[in-house]
């Protein structure tokens, strides 16, 4: 009863596995790589900083320019224009520009080098996710000669050539083949989801 009732459950979990995969097609593993900079918030981030560096160098520019002032006057018809330049603003925005490029070229080394680590670990969880899929074909290469064995082991008994305890051996080779199945098919499925974890997806 306690093996038919195990055996249930494997086919059960078998066809779970399989409509799983089946659902995880609907994104590929190729459109995940080309959301990963959109989709990683470390890389947001760093482009975050990147982005503020940048105007933060635009800013400190624009403290070299000249202050321009219009004013016109209603009662009389007058119009003047301002030029107001600062020497000593001068000296003070050029260490203002070459601080701001240095913290621009950090941002962007701070930038690359976390978009290279989110790329070797996708990189890496894609790895596994293939190997989930030949690790799947090898335990349902398993399960069909577990199941063969198990044929020949049962003939054997039934024309009384083997023992009860060959038969319990046969059976627990193949439940225990069974059950490798359904890991391996489980397996698949958390790489895809570490894939697309790693990918920002999720």
């Amino acid at each position: 009863m306690k093996k038919r009732l195990l055996c249930a459950v494997c086919v059960c979990l078998l066809s779970v596995g399989s409509g799983m995969a089946q659902t995880q097609r609907s994104m590929t593993v190729d459109q995940l790589f080309s959301q990963i900079e959109s989709g990683s918030n470390v890389l947001t981030a760093q482009k975050t900083g990147v982005d503020v560096a940048s105007r933060a160098v635009e800013e400190a520019k624009s403290k070299r320019l000249p202050d321009i002032n219009a004013s016109l006057s209603a009662n009389i018809w007058y119009i003047g224009v301002g030029v107001k330049y600062s020497l000593s603003s001068l000296f003070k925005s050029n260490k203002s520009v070459r601080r701001a490029k240095e913290q621009l070229r950090l941002s962007n080394t701070a930038h690359s080098v976390a978009a290279e680590t989110v790329n070797n670990n996708m990189q890496q969880a894609y790895t596994m996710h293939k190997q989930s899929f030949v690790e799947l074909r090898t335990q349902q290469k398993s399960v069909e000669l577990a199941q063969q064995n198990y044929q020949v082991v049962n003939n054997r008994y039934l024309n009384q050539l083997a023992l009860i305890t060959d038969m319990i051996d046969a059976s627990n080779i193949k439940l225990n083949a069974e059950l490798q199945e359904v890991n391996a098919r489980i397996n698949i499925a958390y790489t895809y989801y570490n894939v697309r974890y790693v990918a920002g997806n999720i």
